[in-house]
């Protein structure tokens, strides 16, 4: 006898004796049969400091996992960014690069094997400006400066932020007014459990009033070794006879324990030749295994130039400038090469060295001298290391070059060492007075440098100095650019760029290499709080994972820490870093 039956819509044929086994069967049938969940579970997001997407819903009857899908803009498809999440979750939380997703949205998947439903999408709008970090120092002073330098891991998940006007009291009270003048200070911030938190404050052993210590900082790509300049350190005196040569300057190398988080100093570096007023620390950078290091010293005279292996010691060029290469063995630093400029000036203050970029292999290095005597154009210097020996390649500056056009204001070498991007600030070109441009070389076939790009912003105003600074992602396909005079009242990511109500607030790019081989703006950044006069964007910075950092040394709020609330009552010049 056969008998007919429906479940779940499925129809089967069923024989009259069961058994066991065919009751299972039958029972396996009938669950795969199952439909796929009758509704979609509601999606609910929050945006939250810093960088935080949090994801919420109650589970739905029938759904055995979740999917989490994500559309950038209008243009794009959904991309699945999380699958197999389990019931009882109810919560996700991803930390997301902002600057691409002011126009996102998302749609939770309910499934089963039998397939899957959709939520209603949910979009992010203006609440992304929520997501953007502001972190200040715990105990902000009048012209602390905070991000006078600031740096990232290729993660994205190490900050290092220097302070080098921070006062250290030194009677261990934080209420004194006993205090040593422009020590200096170097903030360590980390990415924790998807939250931002402060996890070192760092001061040098030998406090001394001016050190700066934090004029300049570098992490090694994993963000374990840091790099901090401080061009206020004197020299020991080599004999009783000898005065500290003051302002020698010098370089700290620090290492973070990974079990314990905590940071020691390993090493302080002194260039062999130190002299009063060298400068030696103004800019700092560590390749990526954090065993080659730069140091810049603008003030340092030798008459030398190209590349050398003992530095000169006669200083007949006051002010030339010089770089010094480092090599690390396992323990201790060898002083591999004294780097100067591959055409001596007829004048001195040529400050040679006022910013550097290394490879990430730490075989080729950029050094720029910007200095805008007259005569005297902007230019970056190119440098590599070949069969173990440092040696010039070439100088790059405008392709249409002229006095005072500030080229090299700021400049980045990707990690590969065959991208350069160099800003110039106050370029005019035929309807704008210095809107500042950012030029592209590529490193050719020939190991010869090319310019390949010549980049603007969308909103260009006079005297916007956009290429303030600039930073290329390790790829050389990413760019930020900063215009310190950018005008807009545009708050965080979603700001109208061309209202030009808060002068000289500041404002930074992004800009993508495209297939076409061309640089398209992805993305126009201000400060959450813009407001006259704060020229945001003095550094900027983008990791791997498109994490950006931007510093203003200007910022005069009484916010502390990260994400802290602040009162009318500024304190001027105390400094911020914002995070996107």
């Amino acid at each position: 006898m056969i008998i007919g039956m429906s479940v779940n819509n499925c129809i089967f044929l069923l024989k009259y004796r069961l058994n066991i086994i065919s009751i299972i069967a039958i029972c396996m049938l009938v669950s795969s049969c199952q439909r796929m969940p009758n509704v979609a579970a509601e999606l609910t997001l929050s945006v939250k400091p810093v960088k935080v997407f949090e994801f919420t819903w109650s589970d739905v009857e029938g759904a055995t996992y979740y999917k989490l899908l994500e559309k950038l803009d209008s243009q794009s498809s959904y991309v699945t960014i999380s699958e197999n999440i389990e019931p009882n979750t109810n919560l996700y939380t991803t930390v997301r690069a902002l600057y691409e997703r002011t126009n996102a949205s998302y749609v939770l998947q309910s499934c089963n094997q039998n397939g899957c439903v959709d939520s209603p999408e949910v979009t992010v709008n203006k609440t992304i400006n929520q997501a953007i970090g502001h972190l200040k120092s715990n105990t902000p002073n009048m012209t602390d400066m905070f991000g006078s330098d600031i740096n990232l891991s290729a993660d994205g998940s190490t900050l290092a932020v220097g302070v080098p006007n921070e006062n250290i009291s030194y009677d261990n009270n934080s209420s004194s007014k006993n205090e040593y003048i422009n020590t200096g200070a170097v903030y360590i911030y980390t990415l924790s459990e998807n939250n931002w938190v402060q996890q070192a404050h760092i001061k040098a052993d030998n406090i001394k009033e001016y050190n700066r210590f934090g004029t300049s900082v570098s992490l090694s790509k994993d963000g374990n070794i840091l790099a901090v300049g401080a061009l206020g350190a004197d020299r020991a005196a080599s004999s009783a006879n000898d005065r500290d040569p003051k302002n020698a300057g010098a370089a700290y190398i620090y290492v973070r324990d990974q079990e314990t988080n905590q940071w020691r100093l390993r090493d302080f570096i002194q260039a062999s030749n130190a002299e009063e007023g060298d400068l030696f620390g103004h800019s700092v950078r560590l390749s990526d295994d954090g065993n080659t290091l730069a140091v810049a010293a603008i003030g340092e005279d030798g008459d030398q130039s190209s590349a050398h292996q003992t530095p000169d010691t006669q200083n007949k060029r006051q002010g030339a400038g010089a770089v010094y290469l480092y090599k690390y063995n396992g323990a201790s630093w060898h002083e591999e090469a004294y780097i100067k400029s591959i055409i001596l000036v007829a004048r001195s203050d040529n400050r040679f060295g006022d910013k550097i970029s290394l490879s990430g292999d730490g075989n080729s290095l950029a050094v720029s001298s910007y200095t805008q005597n007259r005569g005297v154009r902007g230019r970056v210097y190119l440098y590599a290391k070949e069969n173990g020996q440092w040696q010039a390649q070439q100088f790059v500056e405008a392709t249409n070059p002229d006095n005072y056009d500030d080229f090299a204001k700021g400049f980045s070498l990707n990690k590969a060492g065959n991208v350069l991007a160099v800003g110039a600030t106050s370029i005019d070109d035929r309807l704008v007075r210095d809107p500042g441009v950012v030029f592209i070389f590529n490193l050719d076939s020939n190991d010869q440098w090319q310019p390949t790009a010549f980049i603007t912003a969308q909103n260009k105003n006079k005297y916007d100095y956009f290429g303030y600074r600039v930073d290329l992602d390790s790829s050389g396909t990413l760019l930020v650019v900063s215009a310190t005079g950018e005008d807009s009242n545009g708050i965080g990511l979603t700001g109208d760029p061309n209202n030009n109500e808060q002068r000289d607030s500041g404002a930074a790019y992004v800009f993508q290499l495209t297939n076409d081989g061309t640089w398209q703006q992805t993305g126009y950044l201000k400060s959450t709080n813009p407001t006259r006069s704060k020229y945001f964007g003095g550094n900027v910075q983008i990791s791997d994972d498109k994490t950006i950092a931007i510093s203003t040394t200007y910022e005069d709020t009484n916010a502390s820490g990260i994400n802290g609330q602040y009162t009318d009552e500024p304190i001027a010049s105390s400094g911020a870093v914002y995070l996107y």
